[in-house]
């Protein structure tokens, strides 16, 4: 989303948000769940990961629009069994909640793996793929971030977001009729994309293949 150009004569994010609920038509992110907002406890975590079995999303695996699947954390088969509706399922939005500098990130789990959120991370069930991928982009463009911005509460010590506040989000109602459309161009910026991780692994790679060629 684009910030209005007269936007810079008033205060961010207010000025952002005023232009969220100035749209003629709008509705809440609640309105487009077929079912509850799931958030559940913190699952252990195994101290030894072999990169198998079942994974945790943390709030760090979501990084630049994406669940990055070698951010995730190993967790036990127990856990899993006893997650219940936690379990991720392809399609489900994801969304942080907490944690200073990272609420607001939102991605669609969009893996095979068995894997559960953690505590910080909230699961949005659509039931429909495209209109979660157009959720996400709305929800971590300008007009979505500065409601993020402006719901959060350090009052317990810890910044978060609550579950009203979040469900609460105002969406314009274009991104519900032209979700295919987002879905679309979303999904292949994310497919062409380098993530953060792969760029700094090549970028070692790269230099430790020339100073094997110097030597």
């Amino acid at each position: 989303s684009v910030i209005p150009t007269d936007a810079g004569t008033r205060s961010e994010p207010e000025s952002v948000l005023e232009s969220v609920l100035e749209l003629p038509v709008a509705s809440s992110v609640g309105s487009f769940l077929n079912q509850e907002m799931i958030k559940g406890s913190q699952p252990d975590l195994l101290a030894e990961d072999d990169g198998t079995g079942p994974r945790v999303v943390a709030t760090s695996s979501i990084q630049s629009g994406q669940v990055i699947a070698e951010l995730t954390k190993a967790t036990s088969e127990e856990e899993l069994d006893e997650a219940g509706s936690r379990k991720l399922e392809r399609g489900d939005l994801l969304v942080t909640m907490d944690g200073e500098g990272s609420i607001g990130k939102a991605a669609v789990f969009d893996d095979d793996y068995a894997a559960i959120p953690d505590s910080h991370v909230a699961i949005l069930r659509v039931g429909d793929d495209d209109l979660a991928f157009a959720l996400a982009c709305f929800l971590n463009s300008s007009f979505g971030q500065a409601q993020f911005m402006l719901a959060t509460s350090g009052s317990t010590g810890q910044t978060q977001v609550s579950r009203g506040d979040l469900l609460a989000i105002r969406v314009p109602e274009a991104v519900r009729t032209n979700a295919g459309a987002i879905s679309e161009k979303l999904r292949t910026e994310l497919r062409v994309f380098e993530n953060p991780i792969k760029r700094v692994r090549r970028e070692i790679c790269r230099g430790a293949a020339q100073v094997s060629a110097l030597l």
